[in-house]
């Protein structure tokens, strides 16, 4: 994991990330998650979980992609979201990554079904292999609801991937006596997956872009979820998006990844107690009916049951009121004249305190090491306020001349 945070306002944008990166049970404090996506151009690129994309480092496609653009510039910052998806659909994962992609999933997928089948203590009556099949596939089916996802694109890919799924099907369910329906669904499984806009079997990154466009006066902000390519299909989904207009928003702050504790301060109220407080509220108001009911006999508590939502509901507004005119008004006053050097500043305390939060807690330090903190505006690009090298500046001279 890691904590990472946004804020914009009508003059420039500031980045800060950690440096925490887990690799098995290990921490590392080496991650480089800020990028710039153009040599010259005012536009940045910020990555968080995973650190390749199937295999790839991020950080090698994003200096590739860099380089590719050279002068290229665009008109908004959409335009290049755009133009960097299609990047990634243009072959810089190899048809190899591909497979061993694919028979990871497989493998995964399979063992987590066979797992759920032979130990779901919770099944009523007993279902065969045959039924349990059907309705894993069902419910994989509907995942692609949202997709334009034809009939011949699934049995495309499953034509292409035939050996390598009867493969998996072969040693995974090597005790069950499958009839070839059954295997047949089996496959489909996994490539209606891959289609889908699910990502639980991913290991997706979650991709930010920020900056200015050509025709833009304000900056804008675009995150994305990346998962796998497998041919032309990219898993991914639009997360979210921010433009600053100058008028109705003027400033913003998106925390990523690790968001709890910048939550915490921007609101006044960490978000976790809210959710337990509110269902606190909920179930003693239950209390306190259910003593009215038993106590007067009544057969029709429908009004206490009103009373009780709307009581919940208007504790809650009145604390959403407080904290935009306490909290959150004020702090986007400021924020929307904030200097640059300043923005920097504010970023970088805010990704400070999840990293000193985990320090002073029993969990695993995954926030922590260096703080690379970038500020990016219209006329100066990405100028760096604070940046880690993994190598000795002194020694490397010929780096800062290109």
């Amino acid at each position: 994991m890691t904590a990472e945070i946004a804020i914009l306002n009508r003059s420039a944008v500031a980045l800060a990330a950690d440096s925490a990166v887990t690799v098995g049970d290990k921490v590392y404090n080496s991650a480089v998650k800020i990028l710039s996506l153009s040599h010259k151009y005012p536009i940045g690129v910020m990555i968080y979980h995973s650190s390749t994309f199937m295999g790839v480092p991020w950080e090698t496609i994003i200096k590739t992609y860099r380089n590719k653009l050279d002068d290229i510039c665009f008109d908004y910052v959409e335009e290049y979201c755009d133009d960097f998806i299609n990047y990634l659909r243009s072959g810089v994962v190899t048809a190899d990554l591909q497979k061993n992609s694919l028979n990871s999933k497989m493998v995964h997928i399979y063992r987590s079904l066979l797992y759920n089948y032979e130990n779901n203590e919770f099944r009523t009556e007993k279902v065969t292999m045959t039924e349990y099949i059907n309705n894993v596939l069902q419910q994989f089916g509907e995942w692609t609801s949202s997709v334009n996802c034809s009939s011949d694109e699934i049995e495309m890919l499953l034509d292409e991937n035939e050996d390598l799924l009867n493969e998996g099907i072969q040693v995974i369910f090597n005790g069950y006596q499958l009839s070839e329906a059954d295997q047949l669904n089996l496959k489909r499984i996994i490539v209606v997956y891959i289609y889908s806009d699910d990502f639980s079997y991913e290991q997706y990154t979650g991709v930010v872009i920020t900056g200015f466009g050509e025709e833009e006066m304000f900056p804008a902000l675009y995150s994305y979820d990346i998962g796998s390519i497998h041919g032309n299909r990219l898993k991914i989904v639009h997360n979210k998006s921010v433009k600053i207009d100058g008028i109705t928003t003027n400033s913003s702050i998106i925390p990523f990844a690790q968001q709890e504790v910048v939550y915490r301060y921007l609101l006044g109220f960490d978000p976790e107690l809210q959710r337990f407080s509110r269902n606190r509220l909920t179930d003693l108001f239950g209390e306190y009916n259910q003593l009215v009911i038993n106590r007067y006999s009544l057969e029709d508590d429908s009004f206490l049951v009103d009373l009780k939502n709307n009581a919940v509901e208007a504790f809650y507004e009145g604390i959403k009121e407080y904290q935009s005119e306490s909290y959150i008004n004020p702090m986007h006053e400021v924020l929307m004249n904030l200097p640059h050097n300043e923005l920097g500043n504010f970023a970088e305390t805010l990704v400070n305190l999840s990293s000193f939060k985990k320090k002073v807690s029993k969990e695993l330090e995954t926030v922590g090491g260096p703080i690379d903190v970038a500020v990016i505006t219209k006329g100066d690009g990405l100028i760096w306020i604070k940046r880690k090298h993994y190598f000795d500046e002194r020694i490397n001279h010929q780096y800062f001349k290109r």
